[in-house]
């Protein structure tokens, strides 16, 4: 990847330039190996993209890339060769698109080129992490194990993934539901009773007044409404896809109540599984843990880890720098000092994810008990305010009639 940089050598003179790296914090390293002090980083986002990988690298699912794994893994490991584990694997993938990625990957590996590298010219469906791995499980003899570590790591980020989504559907469709009717009753139904009210003499309650001046508002501006929301909405993406906007949009999703804490400890487990993958497959530390900083996804936390890559590469201790970040839990670090001072630090950081997976499953299930009612109660205070404002005027011109 291509990052542009601005940083100050040691006599405080101002350097500026591209630097090619593979990620953020190897690319700090670099600049700091050249004495250099990085002040800003960022990713150099390309403007556009050739038609033939737009073509092949979209529409492959998670679970399709799960089964070609495990497939090949077990083909592997009963002894079959590379290349015809690929052929047999091709004849059985259903989407088009894959197939031919395959056999791109099956063709580069014929003439000599290696399964890790091969892998790393299709990185939106195998990613910096896969391709370390696939290396590691290569240079090690132990690729089928490396796959099948790879296959579960996907099959728990897939589940936390899908459990969040799931509990959030319902709320949201309703909410979206609700708003809609809301809108409906306040711009058609309440003009119908807006004659008969003022016609009446009858004296108008103050909700009923506040209900009458919103429709009438909603019905005289309402081109001026969808215009505005939808220059908000254009302005706050195109905000959040600036370096400081898309900051501040990660650290509001993680400190937004009860959701926050999903996010922040879907951020962290993932974290630590990629270490603990990594770890087991044969990575060595600094790689895996550039990798693993990648994989938090969130630039809020992400940022806290600019100093512990070069601080661990000069010899500190990890469990201290990490502690430093305050990302971690105290039991985190614990853990992981055991880890590191016994050697076992790969199977504590999988003892951590696990751990997290399980408060997330925990807090996914509050999650949806605490905010169905909380939306039902909503709503139901939306469409009853409408409801209750005019059946009180109504009454109240029925009266003035008959009297």
């Amino acid at each position: 990847m291509k990052y542009t940089y601005l940083a100050n050598d040691a006599k405080g003179k101002s350097h500026k330039g591209i630097i090619n790296a593979e990620n953020r914090q190897a690319a700090y390293a670099m600049l700091k190996s050249r004495g250099l002090f990085p002040m800003q980083i960022n990713k150099l986002v390309p403007i556009s993209m050739s038609f033939g990988s737009l073509k092949l690298d979209h529409k492959i699912s998670n679970k399709e890339l799960v089964m070609f794994i495990v497939q090949l893994a077990t083909m592997i490991k009963s002894g079959m060769s590379l290349l015809m584990s690929f052929d047999i694997i091709n004849q059985q993938i259903k989407n088009k698109k894959f197939r031919q990625i395959l056999k791109r990957i099956k063709d580069d590996i014929a003439r000599g080129e290696n399964f890790s590298d091969a892998c790393k010219k299709f990185p939106t469906i195998f990613p910096p992490l896969f391709s370390h791995i696939i290396k590691a499980g290569e240079e090690s003899g132990k690729l089928e194990l490396v796959l099948y570590r790879y296959a579960k790591f996907i099959k728990n980020n897939e589940k936390i993934s899908s459990d969040v989504k799931s509990a959030l559907i319902y709320p949201i469709i309703l909410i979206v539901l609700s708003i809609c009717v809301i809108i409906f009753l306040t711009t058609f139904i309440v003009p119908q009773f807006a004659d008969i009210l003022k016609s009446s003499g009858a004296k108008i309650p103050g909700s009923t007044k506040f209900l009458l001046a919103s429709s009438d508002f909603i019905k005289q501006n309402y081109l001026f409404i969808i215009a505005g929301v939808l220059v908000s909405l254009i302005s706050v993406m195109k905000y959040v896809k600036t370096e400081s906007g898309s900051y501040y949009f990660d650290l509001f999703k993680i400190r937004i109540p009860v959701l926050g804490k999903i996010l922040y400890k879907t951020a962290i487990s993932r974290f630590m599984r990629t270490m603990s993958t990594l770890m087991l497959s044969g990575i060595p530390f600094l790689k895996n843990l550039s990798l693993a900083i990648n994989i938090l996804n969130n630039k809020a936390m992400t940022k806290k880890f600019d100093f512990v890559y070069d601080n661990i590469a000069r010899g500190k201790s990890i469990a201290t720098q990490f502690e430093s970040t305050g990302v971690f839990s105290q039991l985190d670090i614990q853990l992981i000092s055991i880890g590191e001072n016994s050697g076992r630090l790969g199977q504590m950081c999988d003892e951590i994810s696990d751990t997290y997976d399980k408060e997330i499953e925990k807090l996914v299930k509050r999650l949806t008990t605490s905010l169905e009612p909380f939306v039902l109660m909503l709503v139901a205070a939306g469409i009853g305010f409408i409801a209750v404002s005019l059946v009180s005027s109504v009454m109240q011109a029925v009266s003035s009639f008959n009297n």
